[in-house]
């Protein structure tokens, strides 16, 4: 196969992708590789769709990231794994978690969302140092610090769960 053919084979394999969700850069060139295009061609392909703004890995970078904390409510160490599993680069992690969350305040507003839906889904009967046991580990894997895991768990379980039990039907 010509040259020229083999790259319109990558670029249109490309925009198929492109069009179903964004990519990061990492992504798409791994999917175009794992499909058989050289390495010259899907690096070309690559540099092309950046240069005409198709890939954007700090828009999408961003996006992603906010898109994870609005839907899942995710810590930055969560957000911060995710970001590095799409290929990332380690400086577009860091400044993008520094926008989203700006203070200690952003991240614990964050927690006390995820921790008030969690909260919402266990039963009424269970032992407070069940529930602080619970809520602890659930906003740890969700990528909270521990010290706001902490302060959610031990300092401020009694007014969420009088907020989120009340409000039951």
């Amino acid at each position: 196969m010509t040259q020229n053919k083999e790259r319109e084979r990558c670029r249109n394999h490309a925009y198929r992708l492109l069009a179903r969700r964004d990519h990061s850069c990492f992504e798409l060139r791994a999917k175009l590789l794992a499909k058989g295009h050289g390495v010259d061609v899907t690096d070309d392909v690559i540099g092309e769709l950046t240069e005409k703004r198709y890939l954007n890995d700090d828009a999408y970078c961003k996006r992603f990231a906010a898109a994870r904390v609005d839907r899942m409510k995710l810590g930055p160490a969560r957000i911060e794994q995710d970001l590095s599993r799409k290929g990332f680069a380690p400086e577009l992690i860091a400044d993008t978690i520094t926008e989203l969350f700006r203070d200690d305040a952003d991240e614990m507003d964050i927690a006390l969302k995820a921790a008030a839906k969690k909260l919402a889904g266990l039963r009424y009967d269970m032992k407070k140092e069940t529930v602080k046991q619970k809520i602890y580990s659930y906003l740890a894997r969700r990528g909270f610090s521990a010290e706001v895991s902490r302060a959610i768990a031990l300092d401020r379980l009694d007014i969420l769960m009088t907020e989120t039990w009340d409000q039951r039907p």
